[in-house]
């Protein structure tokens, strides 16, 4: 039984004890305060942004803030959302990329982003200079969001979820995300693209090969718990 500042349950709670204690624990939260409580309790963080720049300082921010709590950097994961876009061959992958920007409706994307934050951008004029913007949802993100633009349709052009620019064939996308983690460091990429047949049998047929050939994926496990196999990659 637990009664808190925010919330009371009734136990016990109703699953086994996993074997090695407790489940892994991950997390997707980019404000100073998700990534402080990341340091101290987390295997493994989901981090969306766009740039490698981005990514790096993510990184190093995370490493600081786990060796402050007392943790080995290699203790907690990082894991970079990315939404990579496939063609037979480059020049076909960048025209999909091309056409899907050019697509892009900003109103769908602020209602995606609105969901996150709990602001209703539909009643916020796009071309208006926005005004201060508070948040009791992901407030890391929403910083990174407002500092694409001073005005809604700016924002909605400029902003990326996650690395949403790497496009080519399979090979090109395995040897641009090697070259994404030997630039800014990290231990692994989400995979965010749409979910359908083809998009699937694209990354695990034509990128998961590519990747295994370079050494950036594993063929198999070497151990028979999910945390042991996660922390030695």
């Amino acid at each position: 039984d637990h009664a808190g500042r925010f919330f009371r349950s009734r136990g016990p709670l109703n699953t086994a004890r996993p074997p090695q204690g407790y489940p892994v624990l991950a997390q997707a939260g980019g404000s100073p305060q998700g990534r402080e409580f990341a340091a101290r309790h987390m295997d493994v963080v989901i981090a969306a942004v766009g740039t490698a720049e981005e990514m790096k300082a993510y990184r190093l921010d995370l490493n600081d803030r786990l060796a402050r709590n007392g943790r080995d950097p290699n203790s907690c994961k990082i894991m970079f959302q990315i939404s990579p876009v496939f063609g037979e061959t480059d020049a076909e992958a960048r025209e999909q990329l091309r056409r899907r920007r050019a697509a892009r409706d900003p109103r769908q994307m602020l209602a995606s982003m609105g969901s996150l934050f709990d602001i209703d951008f539909s009643v916020i004029d796009l071309d208006a200079p926005l005004a201060e913007l508070t948040t009791n949802g992901q407030q890391g993100t929403l910083k990174r969001f407002l500092h694409h633009g001073s005005t809604l349709r700016e924002i909605a052009e400029r902003f990326r979820f996650g690395l949403e620019d790497i496009a080519g064939t399979p090979a090109t996308v395995a040897a641009q995300m090697g070259e994404l983690m030997a630039e800014a460091g990290g231990d692994g990429f989400v995979i965010a693209g749409p979910l359908t047949r083809r998009y699937v049998a694209e990354v695990t047929d034509g990128l998961a090969p590519e990747l295994q050939r370079r050494g950036l994926m594993r063929k198999g496990f070497s151990h028979k718990h999910f945390r042991d196999n996660l922390l030695e990659f």
